[in-house]
């Protein structure tokens, strides 16, 4: 697993970080998350989850994921937590 965060210039905290929602994201940031795996549905995804809450989805109900056929890595990026 891997943790991704999101930090504008407006951002003073980590508590500001960490709290960042999807809807404040650059579009940047979006084609980042897009070019690095798949937007996977926490609610049927059967791999990897990374150990995000896949029952009670107190980690989101989605998050980036990537696998191929040595590896299979679940971002855990906060602005989907």
């Amino acid at each position: 697993k891997i943790a991704i965060v999101y930090a504008s210039q407006n951002i003073k905290n980590q508590n500001e970080v960490l709290s960042t929602e999807w809807k404040n994201v650059s579009p940047l940031f979006k084609e980042f998350l897009q070019g690095i795996g798949w937007n996977v549905d926490l609610r049927t995804h059967y791999f990897y989850d990374g150990g995000l809450d896949t029952v009670k989805y107190s980690n989101g109900k989605s998050s980036i994921f990537y696998t191929d056929n040595l590896y299979e890595i679940m971002f855990h990026v906060s602005p989907l937590i």
